[in-house]
Parts: C-alpha cells; sequence; structure tokens
C-alpha cells in the first residue's frame, strides 16, 4: 500500500525495528520496487545455504512493503533468536537479502545483505525463508527433481498455523 503516494520503505520503519541497517540507504536498497501482491510462504531452513542457494531472482523478490505488513501482522508469534529471510530488489535491478532478526526481549533488527554474499548459514539455527507462495501455474513448470528439493512435507503443519492465523 501507499502512505502519501510513497512506498513502505524499512528505512522509514523505526517504530518497527529497533535496529535498522545502514546499508539499507548505502547500497540504495532503500530505494525500493513495488512488485505484485503475492501471498508468503516461510520455508524452514534444513541444510546449510548461501542465498543463491535458496532465492531465485525471477520469482522470489517481495516488496519491502510485504516484509513490513508481515513483520506487523506477526510481530508477536515471531519466534524468538531466529532470522527471516526475504529477497528484494532495488531500482537499479540489483539483488540484497532483508534479514530481520528477533533479538532478545522480542525486539527486531533488520540488516541488508548482498544476494551474492558467499556467507554460508548453518542449518543448526533453522533460518526461516520468506518467498512468495508458488502457483498452480508456476507449479507445473517445476520438474518432479525441483519439488523433491523443496522439501515441502515438514513445513506443512508451519504453513497450516499460519493459514489458520489469516482466516
Amino acid at each position: 500500500m501507499l502512505e502519501n503516494n510513497k512506498m513502505k520503505l524499512i528505512t522509514n520503519e523505526t517504530k518497527l525495528f529497533f535496529y535498522i541497517d545502514s546499508d539499507f540507504k548505502n547500497w540504495n536498497v532503500d530505494e525500493g520496487v513495488k512488485t505484485k501482491v503475492k501471498k508468503l510462504e516461510v520455508k524452514i531452513q534444513e541444510k546449510d545455504f548461501a542465498f543463491k542457494d535458496v532465492f531465485n531472482t525471477e520469482t522470489d523478490c517481495v516488496s519491502q512493503e510485504q516484509v513490513i505488513d508481515l513483520v506487523k501482522k506477526n510481530k508477536n508469534t515471531l519466534e524468538k533468536y531466529i532470522c527471516y529471510f526475504f529477497l528484494l530488489k532495488n531500482s537499479k535491478g540489483e539483488f540484497f537479502v532483508a534479514r530481520v532478526a528477533v533479538v532478545g526481549g522480542g525486539s527486531l533488527d533488520v540488516y541488508a545483505d548482498r544476494f551474492e554474499c558467499d556467507y554460508v548459514w548453518d542449518a543448526a539455527y533453522r533460518y526461516r525463508v520468506v518467498v512468495p507462495q508458488l502457483d498452480s501455474k508456476t507449479l507445473s513448470t517445476l520438474t518432479l527433481g525441483n519439488l523433491d528439493s523443496l522439501k515441502l512435507q515438514p513445513l506443512i503443519a508451519e504453513l497450516e498455523t499460519l493459514i489458520a492465523k489469516y482466516k
């Protein structure tokens, strides 16, 4: 949604986030771009990954507004000491990852990471990756091998809980 004809940007959400990484401004991530409104799904990390291993730049981008709205709606139910990752794109076509961390006392910090970063996130922490929900058209283009690698079964209970919240 637009506020006074402006997009909602993470850098303006000082009441929601206790800490906002200055790299949102330094790297022009705060330019933000609108994406089509999509339902989001949360995937639980099962194996070590770098961003390029879990995000598809053609299908997984979300808007900063979607990040803000999801965090606001679920602020009290986000798991403590867990990071939630969202793929963003700026107006120059560069990709970044917004990392929302639920820290001690339930406060929220948000960091900007470059998509190309090769840092490997340890599966022991079971981070959350938030992506647009696949529609039937997208699902039909996936191969059986791709579907198997998504490992959707372990997420069913968590997704059912999230769906129940939105009904």
